[in-house]
């Protein structure tokens, strides 16, 4: 039995509350005219440029593209970027939401559990989400601020270390639950009480071959595109 203090439902963003690669749909709302945005679309065409940039971040844990692009923040403003981040919500986001999950995580959170919002996307992006959706309790990747001007990196990334900002943030194992579309979550899944298990119609359902999807603990959620 999960003690109650740990009664959370951990809830994805990307892919999962929306449809939607939410950081780098913000830099190309925001920077679609730019040359450098242009250049990062030119090049994420070519499967060599993503093979590679997906086995640095296999192994060493940094998504190149992200940070370049990340980088581009810099010299902008807290406010700036709350800004930004209610326009891009107002004009994209919310044109883009899974309404299925989220009307499923409202009512897991009138049964009584505690929704956590648990994403590697930008702070901005993650609180404006949470202020719409009402969630208020959140974790995500916290850009690094110098007098309140970005540096463009960031402070901490939960880019692939999710688990570990919940256990530093005092959320401890075992976990009610979790709803993620996301493959490296795999490590919070198993730490869960039950989990809800985004997949989307025509593309490959890789869940198959990474569970045991016959426990009763896992729930595929399947989604249209």
């Amino acid at each position: 039995m999960i003690p109650l203090q740990n009664k959370v439902f951990l809830v994805d963003i990307c892919g999962t509350l929306f449809k939607s690669n939410t950081t780098m749909d913000f830099m190309r709302f925001h920077f679609s005219n730019t040359k450098w945005l242009k250049f990062i679309n030119k090049i994420l065409k070519i499967r060599l440029i993503c093979f590679i940039n997906s086995r640095i971040y296999k192994y060493l844990n940094i998504d190149i593209i992200r940070a370049y692009c990340i980088r581009q923040l810099r010299g902008y403003s807290r406010d700036d970027l709350a800004r930004m981040t209610t326009i891009y919500y107002d004009e994209y986001l919310s044109k883009v939401k899974n309404d299925t999950v989220i009307d499923f995580i409202c009512q897991k959170k009138e049964k009584g559990l505690k929704l956590v919002l648990v994403s590697a996307t930008l702070d901005c992006i993650a609180f404006e989400i949470s202020k719409r959706l009402n969630i208020p309790t959140m974790l995500s990747s916290k850009l690094a601020y110098k007098k309140d001007s970005c540096c463009g990196t960031l402070e901490e990334d939960l880019l692939g270390k999710k688990l570990f900002y919940l256990c530093k943030y005092g959320y401890i194992k075992p976990y009610a639950c979790v709803i993620t579309d996301n493959y490296s979550d795999l490590d919070i899944i198993k730490e869960c009480e039950s989990a809800y298990l985004v997949h989307y119609k025509g593309a490959k359902n890789r869940w198959q071959s990474l569970l045991d999807l016959k426990n009763s603990k896992y729930h595929i959620l399947t989604l249209d595109k």
